[in-house]
């Protein structure tokens, strides 16, 4: 908890952004923009944690919800499940196809 954002250099801020306001993620807070003496259009992002800054990368999140019982099981299986299909891309024998198209004037062959 405790958490706030700044946003500096901006052009604007979304309509719906207010000073206080409160964010979710992948919402449109504001537009890059060049304000100051900045070289470039740029965000300068900050963030304090109760009060005290802190670099966004080292802060841990806490989620809002967690997982168990059979959600947890499915996620576990799906997350096997793309691993290995993700490690086997490296493999040569192995091909990914994305849309097939089979007809009698248009076999599948293998090379």
């Amino acid at each position: 908890g405790g958490y706030q954002t700044y946003y500096g250099h901006l052009s604007r801020f979304a309509n719906s952004i207010k000073a206080g306001a409160k964010v979710r993620q992948k919402q449109i807070i504001g537009y890059v923009g060049s304000t100051g003496i900045s070289t470039g259009p740029h965000l300068d992002y900050r963030m304090a944690q109760n009060g005290v800054f802190a670099n966004p990368f080292n802060v841990k999140f806490r989620p809002r919800s967690q997982l168990s019982g059979t959600q947890l099981v499915l996620f576990r299986q799906e997350f096997q499940s793309l691993t290995q299909l993700a490690s086997s891309l490296d493999d040569p024998k192995v091909v990914v196809v994305k849309n097939v198209v089979v007809t009698p004037d248009n076999p599948i062959s293998m090379l």
